[in-house]
């Protein structure tokens, strides 16, 4: 035993007088707080980086610290204006990404699809696939519509190139491309 560091209390145990060892500050908490000196109770204090309120910390742990950086976090998110979510343009999106990557309609459907566009807006309105293929439809109507459209304002003439072929399990194919120009 070293006798240097070590001395008896009241009762004759024997009780170390060496330094108390800081303990590590592993919690996440501690990014979002800065550590104030002791105060004239002698316990240690810590000062929120956000709001700038200070809070009893080490004895008791860093729960009251969690609890306050959920709450001034909600606030700080609450102060960003977030613009209405208009949910026509979400399913027209929702259809584009089906038609431009050639997703299954349930795509729309597909759990961690729902849950990624709940996170990013909660005023979301899911859909269902069959929704998914009516925007789908109506959006090929209107693209038809607007290629008619297109053709018609055409001043002068068009060329017309098929291509037939068929796939090893037997479907069969028919490409039609349009070379044309146009005042652009």
């Amino acid at each position: 035993m070293d006798s240097m560091n070590e001395e008896n209390d009241e009762y004759g145990d024997i009780v170390s007088s060496a330094p108390k060892r800081m303990r590590c500050r592993i919690s996440s908490v501690w990014s979002d707080f800065e550590i104030l000196p002791k105060g004239s109770n002698g316990k240690e204090r810590a000062k929120c980086k956000k709001c700038q309120n200070s809070f009893v910390a080490g004895t008791s742990g860093t729960t009251s610290l969690l609890h306050h950086r959920e709450k001034c976090y909600q606030v700080d998110n609450q102060s960003v204006s977030r613009q209405p979510l208009d949910q026509a343009t979400y399913r027209e999106m929702v259809a584009l990404a089906i038609i431009r990557h050639n997703y299954p309609f349930s795509f729309a459907e597909h759990e961690n699809n729902r849950l990624l566009h709940c996170y990013l807006n909660p005023d979301v309105k899911t859909i269902c696939r069959n929704t998914t293929k009516s925007d789908v439809i109506k959006i090929y109507r209107r693209e038809k519509e607007n290629l008619k459209h297109d053709l018609k304002s055409i001043t002068g003439r068009f060329c017309l190139t098929s291509d037939l072929w068929s796939s090893p399990n037997t479907d069969e194919y028919m490409v039609l491309t349009a070379h044309y120009v146009d005042e652009h």
